[in-house]
């Protein structure tokens, strides 16, 4: 997984937090924000198509939820949830997240050392 850009998505029913992120990840040279998403299950059927190397994702969503959304995919991407309930944060990585950051967003850094790490992460384990 290791390239010069990655594509990815966000999935997430809030409107105003879906433009925070889209304006923070613009900022990151090396992401190729490809679409947003505020229903899973539309999001579903795209992303088992275009499969982006990147999955920003809240886990508390309309009819499933972030986790079951990624169970459901048929490959491995790199799984950063995004969410306001920082007690969920263990469940997250018992179930093989990537990372996982609790809103509010702070800054493109934040988003920025959670990826990279994410990244190298997953890269090691390949």
């Amino acid at each position: 997984m290791n390239k010069e850009n990655y594509s990815c998505i966000c999935i997430d029913d809030d409107r105003l937090f879906m433009e925070i992120i889209k304006g923070v990840i613009r900022q990151i040279d090396y992401l190729d924000l490809q679409e947003c998403y505020g229903n899973p299950m539309h999001a579903l059927v795209e992303v088992d198509r275009n499969k982006p190397d990147i999955i920003f994702i809240d886990i508390d969503l309309p009819e499933i939820n972030g986790f079951q959304f990624v169970e459901a995919l048929d490959y491995s991407p790199v799984v950063i949830y995004v969410t306001s309930h920082w007690e969920q944060e263990e469940e997250a990585l018992t179930k093989g997240a990537d990372g996982f950051i609790t809103k509010p967003l702070k800054s493109v850094e934040q988003l920025s050392d959670v990826l990279f790490n994410a990244i190298n992460n997953k890269l090691s384990i390949s």
